[in-house]
């Protein structure tokens, strides 16, 4: 059950609870049968006085139908009864209502509708449709995009309480975005979400406790964190934990525990856990070597397209380590990183123009990745930048005017398919 569906059924069961004396025996009583389970008493209890025009009857019967609780699930018959109490000014179906219109359920999709009943339900103060309608303005949807309302918006939910307010509002604030950056801010808004158990403000705030961002740097606490999130199953945390045994920051170095962390966050197919794995079979740090199994963990990460895992799985085909040498599939894969801006993987690929293997040779190509190479290495990367520097200079002799312009030429036009990762 979802956290938003928590916080929904309890506002539904408080607004039961919240009813007039008059019906209060029946809407207690139907409160008490779907808090205990008996959803089909729920309904025998809540319908009569739904039809009779009690708006918070009429949510819970649309609650039920939404959710097949009681009767088959029946989008129209929710969206009809949540329409019901909605037009009677019940904050909670106002919200439901919008959500039916936000995802097209019982009714077409419809983003301006959607955002104009959540904010009818924030206008009467209900968090849920506040961080709702937060996320409309942040993503434009129904609205015009405005970060500064989706953070408004966001900090009256928070105020309330509502935890992914108040996680997004330490994003907001980590980040700028709609407000001006204060990591003081970020972190407070980490630390109330995270104490209400939300696994990714908790990643996040263990992130500023490990960067000293907003709070006095701190790796134990860092890592205090990483583990509650970890322990939630959030692959990022898994991931950030198993880097902080790696390294011993913040606890002894245990490389069978980053291990362990990184497999966790793989096998929920995150690529960087993937690449780390991947690179530690390989080197024989923290397992034994073994290069098959080091390039089965690189094609997993390459395959969604982590650039690193595509160089390195193209080194390995191009030496045979842990797979058939294949001059093709190691041409192939540097391709792949080359075309996300990966500055080794463009190197790599230029000798293979130059050399002809795996492609046909074309020396204005390599000259135009070599280029390109040259350009993206960093600052760490001197070695790797003074050769191809080199490599680009020696191979000048081989190529006329024209050649070299052409080659330059491409290289302006070339632009990444995605940021290399």
């Amino acid at each position: 059950m979802s956290r938003r569906f928590d916080v929904l059924v309890v506002g539904w069961l408080a607004a039961l609870s919240l009813a007039g004396a008059a019906a209060a025996g029946p809407l207690e009583d139907g409160r008490a049968a779907y808090k205990r389970g008996d959803f089909a008493e729920a309904l025998t209890l809540l319908r009569p006085l739904a039809e009779a025009g009690n708006p918070r009857a009429q949510f819970g019967v649309g609650w039920m139908y939404r959710l097949g609780q009681g009767v088959p699930q029946d989008y129209a018959q929710a969206f009809g009864w949540f329409s019901k109490a909605a037009a009677q000014g019940e904050p909670a179906a106002e919200c439901d209502l919008a959500g039916m219109y936000y995802g097209g359920h019982g009714v077409t999709q419809n983003f301006v509708t959607a955002a104009e009943w959540f904010r009818r339900a924030a206008d009467q103060g209900l968090a849920n449709a506040q961080f709702d309608l937060a996320g409309l303005y942040e993503r434009g949807q129904g609205l015009p995009r405005d970060p500064t309302l989706a953070a408004a918006w966001d900090a009256k939910a928070a105020a309330q309480g509502h935890v992914g307010a108040e996680a997004r509002l330490g994003w907001i604030y980590a980040t700028g975005h709609g407000v001006p950056r204060d990591d003081a801010a970020a972190a407070g808004w980490y630390r109330k979400a995270a104490d209400q158990g939300h696994a990714l403000a908790q990643a996040n705030l263990a992130a500023m406790y490990q960067e000293g961002r907003g709070v006095t740097k701190d790796d134990e606490v860092a890592v205090t964190w990483y583990r509650k999130a970890a322990g939630q199953g959030l692959a990022t945390a898994q991931y950030d934990l198993g880097i902080m045994y790696a390294n011993g920051h913040g606890v002894l170095k245990d490389g069978a525990e980053a291990m362990r962390w990184w497999r966790e966050a793989a096998d929920q197919d995150f690529p960087d856990a993937q690449f780390q794995l991947g690179a530690s079979y390989a080197g024989g740090d923290f397992a034994p070597k073994d290069e098959a199994v080091a390039a089965d963990w690189y094609r997993r990460a390459a395959d969604q397209g982590y650039s690193k895992a595509q160089l390195n799985l193209g080194a390995a085909y191009l030496k045979g380590s842990g797979v058939k040498q294949d001059g093709e599939a190691a041409a192939k894969w540097f391709r792949k990183a080359a075309d996300q801006g990966l500055a080794g993987a463009q190197y790599d690929l230029a000798v293979a123009y130059h050399a002809g293997r795996g492609v046909t040779g074309d020396n204005v190509r390599a000259y135009m990745w070599l280029t390109l190479a040259i350009g993206r290495f960093d600052a760490t990367e001197a070695v790797d930048r003074g050769r191809a520097i080199k490599s680009r200079d020696d191979l000048e002799g081989e190529l006329t005017s024209q050649q070299i312009a052409e080659a330059q030429r491409l290289a302006k036009a070339w632009t990444p398919t995605v940021s290399a990762k």
